[in-house]
């Protein structure tokens, strides 16, 4: 079975399990969840954020100004309240 199916599995079985369950799977795994994680010294996703700048700013990849981003919200807030 490959990562991504086990991970899919999990993400389900998580979804439906009790509360004992749950619990005991966060306790088995906590020190993993819990340890900081310092993205700045990840240097394959600091690679990755600084390619994705220049995508945007080279317009090979389209990025949205906050104040775009907002205009959108208020649109789709105005179609769902009418």
């Amino acid at each position: 079975m490959t990562v991504a199916a086990i991970r899919i599995k999990l993400q389900e079985y998580i979804k439906v399990a009790d509360e004992k369950k749950i619990k005991a799977i966060f306790a088995l795994l906590e020190d993993d969840i819990v340890k900081d994680f310092n993205w700045w010294e990840d240097k394959n996703l600091v690679k990755d954020f600084e390619n994705r700048i220049k995508e945007c700013k080279n317009g090979t990849n389209k990025a949205f100004s906050l104040e775009e981003i907002d205009v959108d919200i208020e649109k789709i807030k105005a179609n769902t309240i009418s």
